[in-house]
């Protein structure tokens, strides 16, 4: 695998800032932002998920508990993230609404520039 970076530091190759430069209002780097979007296919194999709790230690009839656990930890921990920064969490009621155009808002609204704008949740 061919790595460059380029010597603006940016690491964008100059290849792509030459071709692409004109079109680009901005570079985000390191983990400003992180979307996760998508399944975990193999979890919908029986034996695949019987394997992944058999690992975690928890026995099918725990799953419920276990599942409704793990998602308390995970909100709890981004609700903490938005408190720490100073940024809102915001719930949207419908899925449709565009969180681009959200957050675009919000760090238009409070002079965002870099870091964490907000978190969102949808149904």
């Amino acid at each position: 695998m061919n790595q460059q970076t380029s010597p603006t530091g940016t690491g964008i190759p100059p290849v792509f800032l030459n071709r692409f430069s004109h079109s680009m209002t901005g570079v985000l780097s390191g983990f400003d932002r992180l979307r996760l979007r998508g399944t975990l296919r193999h979890l919908f194999q029986p034996t695949v998920m019987e394997a992944y709790l058999n690992a975690c230690r928890i026995l099918i009839k725990d799953f419920g508990t276990f599942a409704q656990g793990l998602t308390a930890r995970i909100k709890a921990a981004a609700y903490a993230s938005a408190e720490q920064a100073g940024r809102p969490f915001r719930f949207l009621p419908y899925s449709q609404t565009s969180k681009e155009d959200l957050a675009r808002r919000i760090a238009q609204e409070d002079g965002v520039t870099s870091g964490l704008v907000a978190i969102v949740s949808n149904p």
